[in-house]
Order: structure tokens, then C-alpha cells, then sequence
């Protein structure tokens, strides 16, 4: 582990995940991810220009099911940015 989003190569692995990436890192946590068969996954983020922890799902349910408790538990540790 190197201690960052990019990849060995260089890539920013935050924008290599399901878009067809054959990075090593990316193809082989996809994979696993892909084994396991979830119902759904819950990606959660911050940036410099958002002033809490904010997710991505797909789908209302996925929002109202996942998302919501996880921005929830999240937001015990790391503040919850407020926009929609």
C-alpha cells in the first residue's frame, strides 16, 4: 500500500472503477467486489471543495437503504457535507 489514490503507474484510481480500467488494482478489486455479489455498493467521498463526507449510489432505494446509514455512520467521525 502506498498511502494514496493513485495507482503504481500513476493513474487516479478514484476515476478508473467500473469504466472497463484493466489497472492492475482496479481489475483485481472490481473482480473481487463482482464475486461477492452485492445488492449494492456505497461509495463514499471528500474533496477539497466539499465540506463533509458525501456518497454515490444508483437509484432511490439504494439512497434510501444504503447510502443514508452509511453518510449516517460516516458522519459520527467525519462531518457530513449538506448539499443534496
Amino acid at each position: 500500500m502506498v498511502g494514496t489514490r493513485h495507482s503504481m503507474s500513476g493513474h487516479d484510481l478514484n476515476r478508473e472503477f467500473w469504466v472497463g480500467s484493466r489497472l492492475p488494482e482496479v481489475d483485481y478489486l472490481e473482480g473481487e467486489l463482482l464475486c461477492e455479489r452485492y445488492d449494492g455498493i456505497v461509495s463514499l467521498h471528500t474533496d477539497d471543495e466539499a465540506v463533509g463526507i458525501y456518497g454515490y449510489v444508483s437509484g432511490a432505494l439504494l439512497s434510501e437503504q444504503l447510502l443514508e446509514p452509511a453518510l449516517e455512520a460516516a458522519g459520527r467521525i467525519i462531518p457530513r457535507d449538506p448539499s443534496p
